[in-house]
């Protein structure tokens, strides 16, 4: 039974001292696991401040860079509300001016209207008085002409006729006397055959004057539209002005036959062209293919003349103002009468 105490005491005993061995092993390991977990701690935490300094650091960066990107917006949404001030401030000054301009434009369009009418008006007391005057004009030229060829043909008859009476005197003078008095006679008889040559001469001359001289027709034309321009009531060196001196931008001078003052310190520019020569042919010929031709020669002469006129761009004229047209006076109403019955398309 001793025996049995002693075992079951040792056994307790055993017990005791393996449980407290067990408990210090178990001790011992946890001190060591706690001992790692506190230097992993240390480690976590060491980490966890370079990571607040690192996030601190960039914290810092983030809030200067947000700062600059904001104080940048700042400034470009001052200046696009600036821009945009003045965008608007241009807007309604733009809006004035062409508020403005189009007030000046009607008001300039309702002057044109204004203006275009009283030219019209002009042209149309023109053009009336430019025919009456033309063919009163041409009536006392006709006139003055016939009386003018009866006295040229009178002042060379005459000559003629008081030689051959004396001539005639002579020959029955000297019929009686001697044959040595024929010289005399065949020198009486080469004199009158010159002066009736001489005769014919000066009669060609005196119809070509007429007919084919261009210069002595332009004369005559432009002392026509002189004299339309006299009896209309204007003033000559005042209200228009002949044959004045421009220079053209590229340096030719050109003399236009009249300048017209008008209103509002503008010019109107006439120029006076005679187309005689082909409407004398078809006036004078009997023949109606003839006829045909030279009535087109004559529209062909005109166009010419329309030509030009147009190709020495009066109106553009850097010394004055003046309308974007010329005006082509015709003296003889029959002349261009004609022509524009055959071409209506000369107005245009």
């Amino acid at each position: 039974m001793s025996e049995a105490i002693i075992i079951i005491i040792a056994s307790i005993l055993f017990g005791v001292i393996g449980f407290l061995i067990g408990k210090h092993i178990s001790k011992l390991q946890n001190t060591s696991e706690l001992r790692g977990v506190n230097e992993r701690n240390s480690m976590l935490e060491q980490q966890l401040g370079d990571v607040k300094q690192s996030a601190s650091v960039e914290n810092k960066k983030l809030e200067d860079s947000f700062s600059t990107q904001l104080n940048s917006l700042k400034e470009q949404l001052y200046k696009s509300d600036q821009d945009k001030e003045l965008i608007r401030k241009q807007k309604d000054t733009v809006t004035i001016e062409l508020t403005k301009l189009d007030s000046d434009f009607k008001n300039l369009q309702l002057r044109n209207e204004e203006q275009k009418g009283e030219v019209e008006k002009l042209q149309e007391k023109f053009t009336k008085e430019f025919e009456n005057l033309a063919n009163k004009i041409l009536d006392e030229k006709a006139s003055k002409f016939t009386e003018l060829n009866r006295e040229n043909i009178k002042n060379i008859l005459n000559p003629l006729q008081e030689k051959i009476l004396h001539f005639e005197k002579k020959v029955e003078d000297t019929h009686k006397e001697s044959i040595s008095h024929h010289a005399s006679l065949k020198e009486q008889i080469l004199g009158l055959k010159d002066l009736n040559l001489q005769m014919s001469k000066e009669t060609i001359n005196l119809t070509k004057a007429l007919k084919g001289d261009s210069k002595l027709q332009g004369n005559w034309g432009e002392l026509v539209l002189e004299r339309v321009l006299e009896k209309s009531g204007l003033e000559k060196d005042r209200e228009y002005f002949v044959q004045q001196s421009f220079v053209t931008e590229d340096g030719s001078r050109v003399l236009p036959d009249v300048v017209i003052n008008l209103p509002d310190n503008k010019k109107m520019i006439v120029d006076s062209k005679v187309s005689l020569t082909h409407y004398e042919r078809f006036v004078n010929e009997e023949d109606e293919a003839m006829q045909q031709q030279y009535l087109k020669e004559h529209v062909n002469s005109i166009k010419r003349h329309v030509e030009q006129l147009g190709d020495k761009n009066y109106h553009d004229l850097y010394k004055i103002e003046s309308p974007d047209f010329v005006l082509l006076f015709i003296p003889i109403e029959p002349a261009f009468a004609v022509a524009l019955n055959v071409d209506s398309s000369l107005y245009n």
